[in-house]
């Protein structure tokens, strides 16, 4: 009897753990969590939960300024501009974070290292990879922290296998590829 009630006891211990750590056995963390002991994170395996931000350079609103997607006949000459794009993972992202020209300001974020995500492109439309961003998508991101010296913090090495999207309520894989973004 008194096995079974240890038993029970370490059924129960585990089961009060599981939400904690998760499945893989690796606590997640939030955006904040990790930029206020970043310091102490780096060089570190974790797994982040934040908002999606892809950024590009320039912005959508500097393309417009110079002219924004020029088409014409000849495919060589119907755009301008190089666009390069890459993927920032923020606590929470709502219209209120959102500054004048639709980016998050004043906030810290986790930069996913170009090496994991990028994107290539010009004034027209831009090529992202490995997989598809979803604007203000929650995902869970496992990789490998870095913090720079200018106190960048960057998740690199990203494990896409282990990763998750939050998708209609549920957190699902992400699928890798490439994938296309046009400009209005």
């Amino acid at each position: 009897m008194q096995m079974i009630s240890k038993a029970i006891l370490l059924l129960v211990a585990l089961f009060l753990l599981v939400p904690i750590v998760g499945c893989t056995g690796q606590k997640t963390l939030t955006v904040s969590e990790v930029v206020r002991d970043a310091e102490g994170l780096d060089g570190e395996t974790i797994r982040v939960r934040g908002q999606a931000f892809l950024w590009t350079e320039p912005s959508q609103a500097e393309m417009w300024m110079f002219g924004g997607c020029v088409p014409g006949t000849d495919p060589s000459h119907s755009r301008q501009g190089i666009v390069v794009g890459w993927l920032t993972l923020y606590e929470s992202i709502d219209s209120d974070d959102l500054g004048r020209y639709g980016v998050p300001h004043d906030e810290m974020g986790i930069r996913i290292s170009d090496s994991d995500f990028h994107c290539n492109g010009d004034y027209c439309a831009v090529t992202c990879q490995p997989f598809e961003v979803v604007p203000r998508r929650m995902y869970e991101l496992i990789g490998t922290l870095k913090v720079n010296a200018d106190s960048e913090i960057i998740l690199e090495n990203i494990d896409l296998e282990r990763s998750s999207q939050l998708v209609e309520g549920n957190w699902a894989r992400i699928p890798g590829g490439e994938f296309g973004i046009a400009f209005p």
